[in-house]
């Protein structure tokens, strides 16, 4: 029976969802077999104008400037504020289908849109820094100014952030100059650029206050009044922090909004029960349940900045407790000794790679994640970490605050309501390194995961709902996120999956052997991707691996990467489709009697053809791994191959495994295993279909496949090995066996207990496994 979890969204994933919703639906249903209704998505927008119109404005700083016009500060909704011209952020080509600019047009109805067009089609698009003008529509004031600020890249060198400051203050100069033109005796200006143009809040506030204070106003002005006008608390004190530094104090008004100090003074999250901050200091100080440490693979406390402060004071107790555990250690690994000395409980010694050493990425998520594991599981209220890496490992700064608050963010979406403190401590002199976690906790303040949506989040996504559609929770509710599928494991995957498309930065590299099979059609749908999304998209081919990385805005880089995935997950089903044919076209309908009631239309329906049926044994344990679920996979057309394969082959098949990728997994059951699904980093023995005769020796082989998966996969087969021999690189059939060509072995071996074939009716998939990792690496 297919369950459902009902997701609420923040507004980062709203507008994700709403433009590229068909896209993400189809991904969604073949990466990860999970269907998607979207709850209140048109509603969205409308219901959200309804709740912030109920909002009191709220003045909370006015200064007059020596031209007499009046310069303040609003905590209020831009759609109902009440002033003769509002700006709307806009975009280069007045495509108001996100953000501020989709409130407005929803708010004024699509009159605005349609006058937009209608710039576009007679004049071209918006340079950045200009500004345009169009009747308001319905809402209350008598323009609307479209004025398109700069974008920016994230993480942006302080050159370019100057760069686009020029730009931003043309951009308010125009929009005074259009207030003056048309007789506005009041305008509303919203902080241009900060949010999805990743213009830094600080500097935005800065460049906006200052190019008032330098505009030249018309000596009869009608302009009288500046209202800077934002709806959100730390957007509004920042530029009442510009006001006051900029052009004095002179005001009456009191506090409405708590300060946060600077843009890059966020300090701390709440992330429903979890709170997450962000600690200047020495991380061997900390009063906390867990201190988390760096330790080198030899165990020695002694060398490493965090490690020797920790030693220092924990005393030498620490090092001979340490020493306990094999050594060397391997990457990833995570140890547990006593505090000691420390003033805490519990210290979680992790080994980390070198950035030499791949996946490093891998290794760091796994590391933070299987800490706040340990740490929830041991009821442990608090956990300090170090910002790991960034020291003599060399990672890189904004990537390594990007995974660890990432992970803590996935923790928190997961969390079953303890309260835990989470803290990332940071020595101050690491000037860099504050500035990098202090802009991404300030990132994921301003995409809005707030305590509320998270709780609710937390609360909603553990307790798992029958059917695709309840009152109680969606209609009339906020927008929301339906994912319903027969998987726990697979709802998870997906909302992890979501989690981190909506997190994308300007960069994002999709890994898929289909993208070998793209031929011209697909080829010249990338082109229109890369054109309608104005991104770059290149291909690769490296170690074995196909992909494309995409690099360009953030929003930009999200419509590409859903419409790649989508021409990946098309590219799967047709390669699926055309094996299915095939090995239908090779039977025999009156020799094979439980395939004669299947058509053999060209799109039949695939499910017909396998089943994956839940087992209960418990016979089966893997080192180092914990199952969740063992599924029996039966394929009729699958097993009917390989009994004729196997009578070619004389000797008995062995039982091997080969750990598979998720979004491939449904794949293997449908048309068997295939080199494309999960080949190994190092194809040393030939490019064919690799198996281990061990669950570890399959892991090491795909170690770097399906890393950003929660669950490994696993697959138990049926294998005919046959007659073997070494394999070697360049293999791409098995070799002959003497001198006849055609007479060639039945596959290759190389190591201990690797095994590789070159066709795939020589395997049969039987069970698969779906385990956690009771250690970061087996």
């Amino acid at each position: 029976m297919s369950e459902g979890v009902v997701i609420p969204i923040d507004a980062a994933k709203e507008q994700l969802l709403i433009f590229y919703g068909e896209d993400l639906t189809s991904v969604m249903q073949s990466k990860f077999g999970v269907r998607t209704i979207l709850h209140n998505m048109e509603k969205a927008g409308r219901s959200g104008s309804s709740r912030k119109a109920q909002m009191k404005g709220v003045k909370t700083y006015s200064v007059h400037l020596p031209s007499g016009v009046e310069v303040s500060v609003w905590k209020d909704d831009l759609t109902t504020h009440r002033v003769d011209a509002v700006v709307n952020a806009a975009n280069e080509q007045l495509h108001h289908g996100g953000g501020l600019a989709r409130a407005l047009v929803q708010a004024g109805g699509p009159e605005i849109q349609r006058l937009s067009d209608q710039i576009i089609k007679t004049k071209g698009n918006v340079p950045t820094g200009e500004a345009v003008c169009t009747p308001p529509g319905n809402l209350p004031c008598k323009f609307i100014f479209h004025a398109v600020g700069p974008y920016l890249p994230p993480y942006s060198s302080k050159t370019e952030v100057e760069k686009a400051s020029g730009l931003l203050k043309r951009a308010v100069h125009n929009i005074l100059s259009l207030a003056e033109n048309n007789k506005c005796k009041s305008v509303a200006i919203p902080a241009l650029s900060s949010g999805l143009f990743n213009f830094p809040l600080d500097r935005c506030a800065i460049a906006i206050v200052k190019t008032l204070q330098n505009h030249n106003f018309r000596r009869q002005s009608p302009l009288s009044e500046v209202h800077l006008v934002n709806n959100d608390d730390p957007t509004v004190s920042a530029m009442e922090k510009a006001c006051r530094e900029i052009l004095g104090s002179n005001m009456s008004y009191s506090r409405a909004v708590s300060t946060t100090g600077t843009s890059l003074g966020v300090s701390s999250l709440q992330l429903g029960s979890i709170t997450l901050r962000m600690k200047q200091g020495n991380i061997e100080q900390e009063k906390v349940d867990v201190i988390v440490n760096t330790i080198a693979h030899d165990l020695d406390l002694s060398s490493g900045e965090i490690s020797r402060a920790i030693f220092s004071r924990a005393g030498a107790k620490i090092q001979h407790e340490i020493k306990k555990f094999p050594c060397p250690s391997v990457s990833g690994k995570v140890m547990e000794t006593l505090g000691h000395k420390l003033n805490c409980k519990y210290v979680y010694h992790t080994v980390c790679a070198d950035q030499s050493t791949r996946p490093t990425t891998q290794i760091l998520r796994s590391v933070v994640k299987t800490c706040l594991d340990k740490a929830v599981k041991a009821n442990h209220s608090s956990i300090s970490f170090p910002a790991i890496g960034t020291g003599n490992l060399g990672f890189d700064k904004t990537e390594v605050a990007k995974i660890m608050i990432g992970e803590v963010v996935n923790f928190a979406l997961w969390n079953n309501g303890k309260k835990m403190d989470i803290n990332i401590v940071v020595y101050p002199s690491n000037k860099d390194t504050v500035k990098a976690f202090q802009e991404e906790m300030l990132q994921h303040e301003n995409k809005q995961t707030t305590k509320s949506s998270i709780s609710r989040m937390q609360s909603i996504a553990n307790k798992e709902v029958s059917g695709y559609e309840s009152d109680e929770t969606t209609n009339g509710g906020p927008p929301s996120i339906e994912l319903i599928g027969s998987s726990h494991c697979y709802r998870h995957e997906a909302c992890r999956w979501l989690n981190n498309i909506c997190m994308a930065s300007d960069k994002h590299t999709i890994i898929n052997n289909h993208i070998l099979q793209f031929g011209q059609r697909e080829h010249k749908q990338l082109l229109s991707l890369q054109s309608k999304w104005k991104v770059s998209i290149r291909e690769f081919l490296q170690n074995g691996q196909a992909g494309v990385t995409i690099t360009g805005s953030p929003s930009s880089v999200k419509g590409a990467v859903l419409g790649v995935e989508a021409l990946c997950c098309q590219a799967q089903e047709e390669f699926a489709l055309t094996e299915e044919n095939t090995m239908m076209q090779a039977v025999d309908p009156q020799a094979s009697g439980f395939l004669k009631n299947y058509s053999m239309k060209q799109n039949f329906d695939n499910k017909s053809f396998y089943q994956r049926i839940p087992s209960e044994r418990t016979d089966y344990k893997f080192p180092g791994l914990k199952i969740h679920k063992i599924e029996r996979v039966e394929n009729p057309l699958l097993k009917h191959h390989f009994q004729l394969k196997e009578r070619q082959v004389a000797s008995s098949p062995k039982l091997l495994y080969q750990q598979v990728p998720m979004q491939f997994c449904d794949l293997v059951c449908r048309v068997g295993f295939h080199r494309q699904f999960s080949p190994p980093d190092d194809q040393m023995y030939g490019a064919g279909i690799y198996f281990g005769g061990s669950v570890h020796t399959a892991m090491k082989m795909a170690k770097n496949l399906g890393y950003e998966e929660e669950y490994i996969y696993i697959f138990e087969a049926k294998v005919l090995t046959g007659k073997d021999t070494l394999g070697s690189p360049k293999l791409i059939v098995p070799p002959a066996v003497g001198i006849d060509p055609l007479y060639l072995y039945d596959s290759v071996y190389g190591g201990k207990d690797t095994h590789v074939i070159f066709n795939s009716h020589q395997a049969l998939p039987l069970l698969i496994f779906t385990c956690t990792r009771m250690s970061p690496y087996v």
